[in-house]
């Protein structure tokens, strides 16, 4: 359908990924899987497998970022994105934040916000209630 799209894959630190999941709250009872940290594990598993597959049959057809690289150094890898996109680069791409357009995702206030470092590794304020289930993480991608 799109010959030319690029999938870009952005990648996280499972754990955190998992907790993230988890602390929110969705209004959708269709997303009732995220209060039970076994069942996001679960499905993070599946999702682990999934791309794994899609790498492994499609190789360098997906572009996979890393969350943690692009919070640790955001110009860089927003670059290195917009150049794997075959766009032009644009000083407003490091201004994000100040974009008006509505945003419909549970995560719309910290769209509006700079890049932040506190979401790194904060599952480990909570490591000694979920260490057992997020041992059960098999990491493919």
């Amino acid at each position: 359908m799109f010959p030319n799209a690029v999938i870009i894959h952005c990648k996280r630190n499972a754990k955190d990924n998992c907790f993230s999941i988890y602390k929110n709250y969705f209004t959708n009872r269709k997303l009732n899987f995220a209060y039970k940290i076994n069942e996001i594990v679960d499905f993070y598993n599946l999702y682990s497998n999934l791309m794994h597959h899609w790498n492994k049959n499609l190789p360098n057809y997906i572009y996979d970022i890393q969350y943690e690289k692009l919070i640790e150094n955001p110009e860089k890898e927003i670059k290195k994105l917009i150049k794997a996109c075959n766009l032009s680069w644009n000083d407003l791409c490091l201004k994000f934040y100040d974009n008006k357009r509505p945003i419909k995702t549970a995560s719309d206030t910290q769209a509006r916000k700079k890049i932040y470092k506190t979401s790194l590794n904060s599952w480990k304020n909570y490591k000694k209630y979920f260490s057992k289930q997020f041992n059960k993480i098999v990491e493919k991608i």
